[in-house]
């Protein structure tokens, strides 16, 4: 589970991918920020060893 701030009307892109140096993430979800604290939570038994890259265009 981890946390950010967002901006309102901001789009969040949230990326997945088991191997920290590999180039092909994959978008785990997508978000409008509404300048809150958004919670991603990704249950343990679905991804023990993935990484996460949050990106903001």
């Amino acid at each position: 589970m981890f946390d950010f701030g967002t901006v309102s009307n901001q789009s969040y892109t949230v990326w997945a991918n088991a191997n920290l140096a590999a180039t092909n993430w994959v978008a785990f979800t997508n978000l409008l920020g509404d300048g809150y604290l958004q919670e991603i939570t990704v249950p343990l038994a679905n991804s023990p060893q993935w990484f996460f890259n949050l990106t903001s265009p």
